[in-house]
């Protein structure tokens, strides 16, 4: 696969730079080919980007923004034969408006978005295959959320809480399946409801050592179109360190670690496969981590 791509935008201010327009795209060359098979799908198209601020203060932005990507095809593989087939290029595109508003010592984000992309007609289905629409577009993969975050840094910037939470809409509109039916309802894997919430912690009476701890909620999830096998939500929570000096004076050593689960709570994953398939894996356990960075 090679994907190449030129880029050109430009940023029009008004009344003093109050009113910001961008403007610009990129014209994208997708070249793809299956050795194996002899095949190849190719793709070239223009791809738009367009955002637009409002900025009546320095700490107050509200802004849209509009952009379009033309994706590689993804190489797929038959889980009964084993064979594996190619699709074509897609393109998604990605719509959001927000507003950014900084308090001070707290910063605020809101912002609503979609992503839309199409599925694709099962590579290697034989009757696909035989009509010539084997990898080809088809249905809509539709992903609507709201998101809102804030973060801080308080203490002469030594405490530095943060929170977010999104809600999220998944679903997917005459999407093709592995058994090459089409389908209406949830996209697999995805929980409507994602919190999360960290701190971190420069203490005072060690220098260069930072305490941090992070919850993270993840609302149920289905691993079928049709609502089916629902999974339930669940919560962790990480604590770590980090600690950063300089050794010899000049060579900045970081050396960190975490124990991440650290309830050792039991969970399970829904993680998406091919076309409408789906699979549970057990969540990681209570996990203990430590690793050393040596800049020079």
């Amino acid at each position: 696969t090679k994907v190449n791509s030129f880029a050109l935008s430009d940023t029009l201010g008004f009344a003093g730079n109050k009113y910001r327009l961008t403007l610009g795209g990129r014209y994208q060359m997708v070249d793809q080919e299956d050795k194996l098979e002899g095949k190849s799908a190719d793709a070239a198209r223009f791809s738009p980007m367009a955002m637009a601020a409002w900025v009546p203060s320095p700490d107050l932005v509200v802004y849209g923004n509009y952009m379009e990507d033309l994706e590689p095809g993804e190489i797929t593989t038959d889980t009964d034969t084993g064979d594996t087939g190619m699709s074509d290029p897609r393109v998604s595109r990605q719509f959001e408006i927000g507003v950014r508003k900084n308090w001070g010592d707290f910063v605020t984000t809101l912002n609503a978005f979609q992503i839309t992309r199409p599925g694709y007609y099962r590579t290697n289905s034989a009757a696909y295959i035989a009509n010539g629409l084997a990898g080809k577009p088809r249905g809509t993969e539709r992903n609507r959320g709201v998101e809102f975050n804030t973060y801080a840094n308080l203490l002469n910037q030594t405490l530095r809480p943060s929170f977010g939470i999104m809600y999220l809409q998944s679903r997917v509109k005459d999407y093709p399946t592995f058994a090459d039916t089409f389908v209406d309802g949830v996209q697999v894997a995805n929980p409507k409801v994602i919190a999360k919430a960290g701190i971190e912690w420069d203490t005072p009476f060690v220098k260069g050592l930072t305490l941090s701890s992070n919850v993270q909620y993840f609302g149920k999830s289905y691993q079928r179109t049709d609502k089916a096998y629902a999974f339930p939500s669940y919560t962790l929570v990480d604590v770590g360190a980090r600690y950063k000096t300089k050794l010899g004076g000049k060579n900045a050593l970081t050396v960190s670690g975490a124990v991440e689960n650290l309830f050792n709570k039991n969970y399970w994953q829904v993680q998406r496969g091919q076309y409408d398939r789906s699979f549970a894996v057990l969540g990681m356990p209570r996990t203990y981590w430590l690793k050393a960075e040596l800049e020079f």
